[in-house]
């Protein structure tokens, strides 16, 4: 279990993340993956969207860097496109995930009682649905989209975040200074917010770069499915989905390597900076 992060202890956390050279390849690649997002239009030399009939399958070359897909599209610009998908889905659901298990998990650690039994068995109902048949059923209602792969994904990730946030409630709930200001007779809010809430966000902060990699992976698997965003958006997993074709499998692995590298390279990295955080919050990790 990790150790709050008191306000004295950030710049040795950071100090620690810094010294970590895992940790920084993995912040490294996810910078230079943003970068290269959000510069897409100023790196991509073609449409991303725009089909080509006469450049249908071509292999790498000068003028196609990382050749041409099965529409003619060049793969090197939905590449740069799709990384645009990834993050946002990424960092969208597990900022919203983190948001919503916040709130259900501070708000049953520190009420207990009757609303924490309450919000528990919300969490473990949520934690019981299917996740294909949840996707399938936000997908029908919203219809394929970034917004709704965000609110899928949110939807699948927010129960273990607030388990986690009622587990360092109630750790914090019974520390001195908590107590002391219930008896000095401060607000219920205010010890939550002032004094709960800002020694549990080492925790939450490990929680939230080690759940970066497993959104991306999910956007992959529901763009696989068709569960993700609309064609033609150019989006990592619905690029490997042209591996499905024998042809482009065997014969045309440009078209889907790049993006599969991707993601396993992108979940990597995200998995580095998550356990680096682990490590930087809390010394007695390290081996």
């Amino acid at each position: 279990m990790t150790r709050p992060l008191l306000p004295g202890s950030v710049r040795a956390a950071a100090n620690r993340f810094r010294s970590d050279g895992t940790a920084m390849f993995g912040l490294i690649v996810i910078l230079v993956t943003l970068i290269a997002a959000v510069c897409a239009p100023l790196i991509g030399r073609y449409d991303p969207n725009a089909t080509n009939l006469d450049e249908v399958m071509r292999a790498p070359s000068g003028s196609h860097w990382l050749g041409t897909d099965e529409l003619g599209r060049d793969v090197f610009t939905r590449l740069l496109y799709g990384a645009q998908t990834s993050l946002t889905v990424g960092l969208g659901a597990v900022a919203l995930s983190v948001l919503v298990g916040m709130i259900i998990g501070a708000v049953a650690g520190y009420a207990g009682g009757f609303v924490d039994g309450v919000m528990m068995r919300l969490t473990d109902i949520a934690l019981s649905i299917p996740p294909l048949l949840m996707g399938i059923v936000f997908v029908a209602i919203l219809g394929p989209s970034t917004t709704s792969v965000i609110i899928v994904i949110a939807a699948l990730s927010w129960p273990s975040f607030a388990r986690l946030v009622r587990g360092e409630v109630l750790r914090v709930r019974g520390s001195d200074y908590v107590l002391a200001s219930q008896i000095a007779g401060t607000r219920r809010l205010r010890i939550l917010t002032g004094h709960v809430l800002p020694n549990i966000m080492g925790p939450v902060t490990v929680a939230f770069g080690l759940g970066i990699g497993t959104a991306v992976l999910t956007e992959a698997g529901l763009s696989f499915l068709g569960l993700g965003v609309r064609p033609p958006q150019a989006s990592w997993g619905g690029m490997v989905t042209s591996a499905l074709s024998p042809e482009v499998l065997q014969n045309a692995k440009w078209i889907w390597l790049p993006p599969a590298g991707m993601i396993g390279l992108l979940v990597l990295a995200a998995t580095f900076v998550g356990d680096g955080l682990l490590r930087a919050v809390d010394p007695r990790t390290q081996s």
